[in-house]
């Protein structure tokens, strides 16, 4: 949820929950007072059956090896090396130069992200291709959503 308040059969969510239905699931999306989402669809597996609903704004953020690095771990197949997750850098902090064999795709959600290729601003979807190497850094303080290790090597 970017924005406002999303509802379906299952409940209200508002600004900052992640909401992943599992392939093949239904439901009766609607809202009252409007709202904005991020929808990326066909993006599971089909033995996938959980559903997940993590609020960002009440759920406990973890302290990654990095200084200045918080993630907030949405979803971790156990199987296909795919990691979805929330990252927050604080204001001028630095990744370091990392490979990305399975890939990644990033929206920002707030503040700004860069890497050797430029600035970006909250709204900007960015995705780096399988063996792509990055570094990542903000200079205001950012954070953003992001899915690594899914796409697969072009031959």
């Amino acid at each position: 949820m970017l924005s406002g308040v999303f509802s379906d059969e299952h409940g209200d969510y508002s600004t900052g929950t992640y909401v992943r239905n599992p392939p093949q699931s239904r439901h009766t999306p609607r809202t009252a007072p409007g709202c904005s989402i991020l929808v990326k669809l066909r993006q599971m597996t089909l033995s996938e059956q959980t559903r997940i609903v993590i609020d960002s704004t009440t759920a406990r953020w973890e302290q990654a090896d990095i200084a200045g690095l918080k993630t907030l771990p949405l979803y971790l197949a156990p199987d296909a090396g795919e990691k979805v997750m929330l990252e927050r850098l604080e204001t001028g902090t630095n990744h370091i130069e990392v490979d990305c064999p399975g890939g990644e795709e990033i929206f920002i959600l707030s503040g700004d992200l860069r890497d050797e290729y430029g600035t970006y601003r909250a709204g900007t979807w960015i995705r780096n291709p399988a063996g792509f190497r990055r570094n990542l850094g903000s200079g205001s303080g950012t954070i953003y959503w992001v899915k690594r290790g899914h796409l697969r090597p072009m031959s």
